[in-house]
């Protein structure tokens, strides 16, 4: 989990104060507006609180950020469910949340990561790329809504944009059957591809798509791209693919069939859901292997002490026990990770009490 934290954000342990702002987004254009006014209230919160925080240094280089992300057109063009901002005196970056937030600014010597642990720990955001052997579509996956890309003029929605009239079609596989079922539907794996010399067009088209997308940085680098399409032609795709964020480890591999949004999120969600529900899954069947051998504790004090020795390999966090500025979590989840351990932060359920935590201990202590 540190690993993919720090894939999205390297400087996550560098010196302090942080500026944490989250807030609600909108896909709607209309709602813009009233978006940046948000930021702009949050931005004045963040100046008071840092100022009283900490009189003796400069606020000044924080609110040069606030102000350019503010200014940022192109920012507040784009979509997503909620924005989370976060700010040192020398750099900043933006996050695009797929989970429902309410507006909150933190300011402390470590960066607030309660909301971003929650949207990275189960897949809730990410692009999708829809491949038909002679047609492609891209969309934004958030909160269980798809919303299309915008594509410039010069896109190769299709085989004859990319690579005019005078090419061969025959050879290619056009059924539009899903290859995978039950609680294996929408993982690749155990399918292989064919390839012979009628390939050719499709992996020339496949070529230009993703040259296309990388080349005009159509996808965020770090939001994840699964791909929607029949086995052959995710196969073929990954062949030629420089993404580097396509995602290898996950894919809808039935046919997106004429880019039918109803058809896309039904499939979309079922594969999302059980992959999710697997990750569940399998935090709880290790909370049960570590309650059987001794090794969970329940007590924040304890759970304090022992994130500072380094000793919790696993943190599991019931999210509606959590306060809305929880400071002391925020320090246990980053002491957790900083350590190497992982820290889930799931919904409350009976298998994991009524207290706020349950700590996995790498030790019996």
């Amino acid at each position: 989990m540190k690993k993919t934290l720090f894939n999205h954000i390297s400087w996550l342990n560098e010196e302090g104060p942080f500026i944490t702002m989250v807030q609600p987004s909108s896909f709607r254009v209309q709602d813009t507006s009233k978006i940046k006014l948000h930021f702009k209230n949050l931005s004045k919160e963040a100046k008071e609180k840092f100022n009283n925080k900490y009189p003796d240094k400069s606020f000044d280089p924080y609110q040069k950020f606030l102000d350019e992300i503010h200014d940022d057109h192109s920012l507040w063009r784009n979509d997503a469910d909620s924005l989370m901002f976060l700010i040192k005196e020398d750099k900043y970056t933006v996050m695009k949340l797929g989970i429902e937030v309410k507006a909150h600014v933190y300011v402390e010597d470590i960066p607030y990561l309660t909301y971003l642990l929650h949207d990275l720990q189960l897949i809730t955001h990410f692009y999708v790329l829809a491949l038909n052997r002679d047609s492609f579509r891209a969309f934004e996956y958030s909160n269980r809504q798809l919303n299309p890309l915008e594509l410039g003029e010069d896109a190769p929605l299709t085989l004859e944009d990319a690579l005019g009239k005078d090419f061969d079609q025959s050879g290619f596989v056009s059924y539009q059957s899903s290859v995978a079922a039950g609680g294996n539907r929408g993982y690749q794996g155990g399918v292989g591809s064919t390839r012979d010399e009628r390939e050719v067009d499709r992996l020339k088209y496949f070529s230009v798509i993703d040259r296309y997308l990388k080349d005009e940085n159509i996808f965020d680098k770090n939001i994840l791209i699964e791909l929607f399409s029949l086995p052959e032609n995710y196969h073929a795709y990954l062949e030629v693919s420089n993404l580097v964020n396509v995602d290898r480890n996950l894919a809808i591999l039935t046919s997106p069939k004429q880019f039918d949004s109803k058809h896309l999120v039904k499939e979309i969600n079922m594969a999302i859901d059980a992959k999710n529900q697997r990750t569940v899954d399998k935090v709880y069947k290790k909370l049960e292997t570590y309650k059987a051998n001794g090794r969970v504790t329940r007590n924040e004090e304890d759970i304090k002490k022992h994130a500072e020795y380094g000793a919790i390999d696993t943190l599991i966090v019931s999210l509606e026990r959590l306060d809305s500025h929880d400071y002391e979590a925020n320090r246990i989840f980053y002491e957790v990770m900083e350590s190497g351990g992982d820290v889930y932060i799931l919904h409350a359920d009976k298998r994991l009490g009524p207290d706020k935590m349950n700590a996995l201990l790498r030790y019996k202590v």
